[in-house]
């Protein structure tokens, strides 16, 4: 007798805890200076920074752009500069503190704030968790008619991550 094809679906659901968030922050000097010397050299950034260092010296700061405004000429005396810098936040009990002395800095704005997972595990504790469901499943229906599951002709996964990613800040509208 030729053997057939049942086929069975699961899901299994899981949650997963963040890792760490990566903040982007806008930050507008009268200091023009490049690379992470900008960090420390610039008064405006250098404030920013050392009230988020008196709250979680782990913290992880890097200056990922540099844009410069002028308006008399080639790294004039009227050049400001616009850094971008990012914050990698691993103790979320610091979070809201950092994030409140961000917004307490002179020409800094919050941008964005990226949510990292580490979920691999999860995914195959899932995967695992779903398989078993429907082996279960596939050799209680079989049984009922006399059958029995020889074996796993093929098998896949997918997932789906809802509300992962990131959440980007915007200027409050301006009331009517």
């Amino acid at each position: 007798m030729e053997p057939g094809v049942l086929r069975i679906s699961e899901i299994a659901t899981g949650s997963v805890a963040a890792t760490k968030a990566s903040i982007l922050l806008s930050v507008k000097s009268e200091t023009l200076l490049f690379g992470n010397a900008a960090v420390s050299a610039s008064a405006d950034l250098k404030s920013v920074v050392e009230r988020i260092k008196q709250i979680d010296e782990t913290l992880e700061i890097e200056t990922l752009s540099v844009k410069t405004e002028n308006d008399t000429g080639v790294f004039g005396k009227n050049t400001a500069a616009l850094y971008t810098v990012q914050l990698t936040v691993v103790d979320f009990a610091k979070l809201g503190s950092v994030l409140g002395a961000c917004s307490a800095g002179k020409g800094v704005s919050v941008t964005s704030i990226k949510w990292e997972y580490d979920d691999e595990a999860e995914k195959l504790r899932l995967i695992k968790e779903a398989v078993k469901k429907a082996k279960h499943k596939a050799e209680q229906m079989m049984a009922v008619i006399g059958y029995r599951v020889v074996g796993i002709r093929s098998c896949s996964d997918s997932y789906r991550l809802p509300n992962v990613g990131e959440i980007v800040m915007s200027k409050p509208m301006p009331a009517e």
